[in-house]
């Protein structure tokens, strides 16, 4: 009988491959976010050996149960697939990247200026997993552009560029084909620098979308509560970091909501008009007293 993997080995084992590749300290610790949820939801459902339809419920519980953002629930597709590889016998390469690791046939013309740009990025410093990244986004970038019968880099045009780009679907993959253009001018393959076709805005950087334990204890220690302003905004503290409640809620939030003598806190959400109920904790208790 074929013995069953487990979700502890299969994640553990997956941890060891990222750290060979020298993900960068950003990526690695949004990983570990995901899959500590999964492991979450495996202890809290008794649950043990891994399958794809199991997959498919922790992405579900990402998405529904922990309410994470669309990139975290991107990423939790994207650590499932890799679970499912790593579940059918692949490993190293084969069960990080997937599809991404097969070759893309090009045009002898259209490989010798990949290589090039590639040996170019390894010379600048590059990490191995953004090398690879930057081969996929231009192989794909390239093979469109073959597909329209452009078959050198002397006869790209301005109109085949936007039509190549627009077939890749996601409009942050300039950022990988803007600077592949730019290196083709700069080194002499094309005669015009197309990496000025589309313009790339930088991207916000983006909140946290959870705190650590002690970083919230940061905020709440640095809070004011001698003063009636430092008292109420200790307040909505507590409100957030306890219950990740909307801040129009907390602003809609009357006396009438709390229920100080049965310990509970109640109220239609604002966006939805959909009841909202918890347990009132005590320290949340006291912060709204003491207001």
């Amino acid at each position: 009988m074929e013995k069953q993997v487990t979700f502890h080995d299969l994640a553990t084992h997956l941890r060891m491959l990222l750290e060979s590749e020298s993900y960068s300290q950003t990526t690695v610790k949004d990983m570990d976010f995901i899959l500590n949820s999964f492991a979450s939801y495996m202890d809290k459902n008794g649950l043990d050996v891994y399958s794809p339809e199991i997959g498919e419920r922790l992405i579900q519980y990402c998405e529904v149960e922990l309410k994470v953002c669309a990139s975290r629930v991107s990423r939790a597709r994207v650590i499932v697939r890799k679970l499912n590889r790593l579940n059918q016998g692949l490993d190293g390469r084969e069960a990080l990247w997937g599809d991404k690791t097969s070759p893309i046939v090009l045009p002898a013309d259209f490989e010798k200026i990949l290589s090039a740009y590639i040996s170019y990025c390894r010379k600048k410093g590059n990490k191995q997993t953004t090398l690879h990244y930057k081969q996929w986004i231009c192989s794909r970038f390239l093979k469109n552009l073959s597909s329209s019968g452009c078959e050198k880099a002397e006869d790209i045009s301005g109109d085949m560029v936007q039509s190549a780009f627009l077939q890749l679907k996601f409009s942050r993959y300039w950022e990988r084909i803007g600077p592949f253009l730019r290196f083709l001018f700069e080194k002499g393959y094309t005669k015009l620098n197309y990496s000025m076709l589309i313009q790339h805005r930088k991207r916000n950087s983006p909140y946290p979308t959870v705190y650590s334990v002690d970083e919230i204890t940061t905020v709440e220690s640095s809070i004011d509560r001698a003063t009636p302003a430092g008292i109420r905004n200790y307040a909505i503290i507590m409100l957030l970091s306890r219950y990740g409640i909307r801040s129009s809620d907390i602003a809609a939030l009357s006396f009438e909501n709390i229920d100080f003598t049965n310990n509970r806190i109640r109220f239609l959400q604002q966006k939805t008009d959909d009841p909202w109920e918890s347990e009132l904790f005590p320290e949340v208790k006291d912060a709204l007293l003491d207001y």
